[in-house]
């Protein structure tokens, strides 16, 4: 088996990365003294050792709207307005009760930069940017009334999608990695409520709509979704094919038996003598010959496998996936452990 490789990003960006400076900090850090002398300027430059940093070069201004509350410290927000997923309130303008928290820590990703260059003047100028589900590096997004599949391009998968005409109450999670960590455990639970937080019917005719999708690389094409498996089901399922196996090699021992009766019987048979009643002919020889050569040969290539190691195969599947003994099982054991699924 092939040994596991840790998770590695496709493509990985410099650390400290000159080149993604605007033209104006380029030109401050190509200044800095060289050396130990430099050493105290750079690491100020660069925000090193915990030091703040001079310049934020790497951090765009927020495009805010009127109605926004913003709280910021260096390319980290937390904004408090409407429902907006680009630069204007496309939702906004169309929904009440529709109250959002937007919070982004590295508004546009590695491409994030504070300045840019004015076409007008020639030199750089400040950088205002709208949110950006699909570049901003990470970002939780609470919404009262959101079309959230939408704004992040998201798969209908089973459940279906939000849309514009019917938004929903949404917490959305984003970023280039997610972890969810409990120190006791984790319950993902659908439809709790009768009514959601629009007054809709939360209905039991449609059980699609409430489930669990779990989707990679954000795929959903044809044949792609399918129903996870009940693990004590298939337990059951796959002990009762093992005994019907077990069950069909019985049928099938007692035909080899009642084979090699019938072979013992042929190649000693002879007839009676023409014109001599009561005298037999003496058996054939060359069935007496072939008969038994077929014997031998069925029983050290059929029988020796039946009774022997395939004997054992149900019993040694059986105990290494499928059977939990007063609670002890094997490491190969099917079900786990420790998930559980309806």
């Amino acid at each position: 088996m092939a040994e596991d490789k840790p998770f590695a990003p496709v493509k990985s960006n410099k650390c400290l990365d000159i080149e993604k400076l605007p033209a104006s900090m380029r030109a401050v850090y190509d200044k800095l003294p060289t050396g130990e002398d430099g050493d105290v300027e750079r690491a100020a430059f660069w925000g090193l050792a915990g030091k703040p940093r001079k310049y934020l070069y790497d951090v765009p201004n927020y495009d805010s709207m009127q109605c926004d509350k913003v709280d910021a410290h260096g390319n980290c927000f937390i904004v408090m307005g409407y429902d907006r997923w680009n630069a204007s309130y496309t939702s906004g303008q169309q929904c009440s009760h529709n109250y959002a928290m937007d919070i982004v820590v590295g508004r546009e990703g590695s491409q994030a930069k504070g300045k840019a260059l004015d076409p007008a003047t020639g030199e750089d100028g400040l950088r205002y940017v709208p949110p950006d589900f699909k570049r901003d590096a990470c970002r939780i997004y609470i919404s009262q009334r959101a079309d959230i599949d939408r704004y992040m391009a998201l798969p209908k998968g089973t459940v279906g999608n939000t849309s514009q005409d019917k938004p929903l109450a949404t917490i959305a999670l984003k970023s280039d990695t997610l972890r969810l960590v409990a120190r006791h455990n984790i319950k993902l639970v659908t439809r709790t409520d009768a009514l959601d937080s629009q007054n809709g019917k939360c209905s039991n005719a449609d059980t699609k709509g409430y489930g669990i999708n779990l989707i990679g690389c954000n795929d959903d094409g044809p044949g792609m979704m399918q129903p996870i498996v009940k693990g004590d089901n298939l337990v059951e399922c796959l002990s009762d094919i093992v005994s019907h196996i077990d069950n069909l090699r019985e049928v099938f021992i007692n035909f080899l038996k009642h084979d090699r009766d019938f072979k013992m019987a042929t190649i000693r048979h002879n007839h009676i003598q023409t014109g001599l009643p009561g005298a037999l002919t003496s058996p054939s020889v060359e069935l007496l010959i072939d008969g038994c050569l077929n014997i031998i040969d069925t029983a050290t290539n059929v029988e020796t496998q039946v009774y022997g190691l395939n004997m054992l195969e149900p019993i040694g599947l059986t105990t290494s996936y499928l059977a939990n003994l007063s609670g002890a099982t094997s490491r190969k054991y099917i079900l786990s452990k420790y998930n559980f699924t309806n």
